[in-house]
């Protein structure tokens, strides 16, 4: 299989940065926002910094899927193909960790069983409380449109399909932001009312961000120009949570933020272009075990959890301890269980 070695080096910062963003939550606990607000303004921005950075993650992923999958034609052969080797795949590996997490919650996490709750889970029935879970029930539900997609595309000009996508980045993204700062001043009840069931939302959105990079949307624009873009919309990342917080209104960044958007796709471009990949051997291991290590770092970061409580050094020091530890268990960890045959492909979903 020719590698594309940009778009493994891709998966290593997106995998990175998916790490250190829930190392941020577990060390600073950002879903509640009373440890929030009683932080000085320098933890602050370094946390809000880092969850600007770290939010990145996932939409990388999504754009890497969209580049590499929707730039293809799919016959009736094709898709069922691709059903077979990749959706079917995708669900078993969902479900297998499923029956996993539900163990680990039990067993180490000591949660109450109810079979009932369980079954629910393991059907994807509701969300599962293992928090970055909810990535897999979303990109199944992408991968099974995707042949259809990649169809539909081929049948218009660049220039058209930016149109619609403009429009329901507009729904998707800008109006809810918008929305957040209206309920910080206390006007509420407001909602985008305009259906957006065929764009698949703002994860839909990524991915044909990622076919419409590969087709050149950024070509034109220089790379000083995108760098400048990254950097303006962190600081305004930053200083949007910083508001949002100070006015006592909880707003936990989401991947539908606008600045995310530009942030991610212009980094995108930016890594597309380099051409020579230093230690490329190291890239590509991490790279190949990047999804195995996503769906393992979480319970190794709870496991964790209680001991990086205990030790007594600044918290942004613990971030970066935890974010290295994980690296490093959750990395071993995949590559063990991948040399167990039939584990690499039906439960981590390693493509070889």
């Amino acid at each position: 299989m020719n590698r594309i070695k940009w778009i493994d080096l891709t998966r290593v910062i997106a995998i990175l940065t998916v790490i250190f963003c829930h190392c941020l939550d577990n060390i600073y606990h950002i879903m509640d926002p009373h440890n929030v607000y009683s932080l000085s303004i320098t933890s602050k921005i370094f946390v809000f910094t880092g969850y600007s950075i770290g939010r990145i993650g996932v939409p990388l992923f999504l754009l890497i899927t969209g580049y590499l999958l929707l730039d293809r034609t799919y016959d009736s052969a094709k898709t069922k193909r691709f059903w077979s080797r990749n959706c079917k795949q995708l669900i078993i590996c969902t479900i297998s960790w499923c029956i996993i997490y539900e163990l680990f919650l039990i067993f180490f996490m000591k949660n109450d069983f109810n079979l009932i709750s369980v079954i629910a889970d393991i059907l994807l029935l509701r969300p599962i409380e293992i928090s970055h879970f909810w990535y897999m029930p979303m990109i199944i539900g992408m991968y099974i449109l995707i042949p259809f997609v990649a169809n539909s595309l081929k049948e218009f000009d660049k220039d058209i399909i930016i149109k619609p996508i403009l429009f329901y980045l507009i729904i998707c993204s800008i109006i809810p932001f918008l929305l957040v700062i209206l309920k910080t001043f206390g006007i509420k009840g407001l909602s985008a009312q305009i259906s957006i069931g065929f764009s698949g939302g703002i994860y839909g959105i990524y991915l044909i961000t990622g076919y419409l990079i590969k087709k050149g949307l950024l070509n034109k624009i220089k790379s000083h120009i995108l760098i400048l873009a990254i950097v303006f919309c962190i600081i305004i990342t930053v200083a949007f949570q910083i508001f949002e917080f100070n006015h006592k209104y909880t707003y936990i960044l989401w991947y539908d933020i606008p600045f995310i958007f530009v942030i991610s796709t212009c980094l995108f471009e930016l890594i597309s272009r380099i051409k020579n990949i230093p230690s490329y051997n190291l890239i590509n291991f991490l790279s190949k075990f990047s999804f195995a290590v996503f769906l393992i770092h979480m319970i190794f970061r709870n496991i964790l959890s209680d001991i990086f409580i205990k030790i007594n050094i600044p918290a942004h020091f613990k971030v970066f301890l935890l974010w290295i530890i994980l690296i490093l268990i959750s990395y071993t960890v995949s590559y063990l269980i991948y040399k167990i045959p039939k584990f690499g492909k039906y439960i981590l979903y390693i493509r070889d």
